[in-house]
């Protein structure tokens, strides 16, 4: 005969604990689903606060950071002009005088001068893409815009791209001096279509340089405007 005892209750796992419904109103929530929403909530709550605090403190970083970017892009223009072309006044412009030495034509080497401006865009637009990230940086103290934090905190990346094609174009300039001479002056001017990137903002303008190539002085009879009738 079997002898009937008392059925032991089974022991809930140890730490397990009850899930506890959660309540909007009406609306009940398991424990999970509530601290779902709670992360939820804490989420959308920091990407607000980043998104505003990023509207006042990226003016400043832009306005530094584009400033930075032309001082740079313009002195490394000339440099890449200057030592990888190496055109001189001379390879441009042809000149004829006459026996005494008085100017009688000017004329521009036009293969020459379009092989400068392809050249100086091929090698500008190298020198754009192939910028190292951290190149160009503003302090993040400048968003405080207290003079004594401008300088400080970590520097910012400014992310500088191409918006599109580099233009090039001949710049000639002349003046008549008086006394039968004419000055002569010569620049390269590259146009750079810029996008900038500060943080996540991001911003396109346009920087003009013009690389000083060389100038010349001539002398010539000027009679009846005879120089300016050179270039007319």
């Amino acid at each position: 005969m079997k002898r009937k005892g008392k059925r032991r209750k089974k022991e809930k796992w140890p730490g397990r604990r009850s899930r506890k419904p959660f309540s909007i109103g009406p609306i009940h929530l398991d424990a999970p689903l509530e601290w779902s929403l709670c992360i939820a909530v804490a989420v959308i709550a920091a990407s607000l606060f980043m998104g505003t605090l990023q509207h006042h403190i990226a003016p400043p970083l832009m306005a530094e950071g584009e400033k930075q970017a032309r001082a740079y892009l313009s002195a490394a223009v000339e440099d890449c002009v200057e030592q990888q072309l190496a055109v001189t006044f001379d390879d441009l412009i042809r000149r004829e005088e006459d026996a005494e030495g008085k100017l009688l034509t000017l004329t521009t080497d036009t293969e020459a001068a379009n092989n400068l401006k392809h050249q100086a865009a091929k090698a500008v637009t190298a020198l754009v893409e192939e910028l190292e990230a951290g190149t160009i940086a503003v302090p993040l103290g400048l968003s405080t815009q207290l003079p004594f934090l401008e300088g400080q905190g970590p520097r910012i990346p400014v992310k500088v791209t191409l918006s599109g094609r580099v233009e090039t174009a001949l710049l000639q300039d002349y003046t008549e001096l008086g006394g039968g001479k004419l000055r002569q002056s010569l620049a390269l001017q590259i146009t750079l279509p810029l996008r900038l990137t500060v943080l996540k903002e991001s911003w396109e303008t346009q920087l003009e340089t013009a690389v000083f190539l060389g100038e010349a002085l001539y002398t010539g009879t000027n009679q009846g405007g005879f120089l300016s009738s050179l270039f007319s």
